[in-house]
């Protein structure tokens, strides 16, 4: 399965602007948090995809403390 995405130019600030509202100041903050290595964030610029697991982490994160 490929690991490379590419962000449409015309969405990259829309993208990057997301990642700092959902509390990712770096693309090394990012990776981290998603288990990637930081050249992949870098290779990629920004994804999209990324983005949408990381919504859905963040979601199933939020289900598990409230069961807690």
């Amino acid at each position: 399965m490929a690991r490379s995405l590419r962000v449409a130019p015309e969405y990259i600030k829309k993208v990057k602007s997301a990642l700092l509202r959902n509390g990712y100041p770096s693309q090394q903050s990012l990776a981290d948090a998603v288990g990637i290595s930081l050249s992949t964030v870098k290779n990629c610029t920004v994804m999209m995809i990324l983005l949408k697991l990381l919504c859905l982490w963040k979601i199933g994160n939020l289900i598990i403390n409230n069961l807690i």
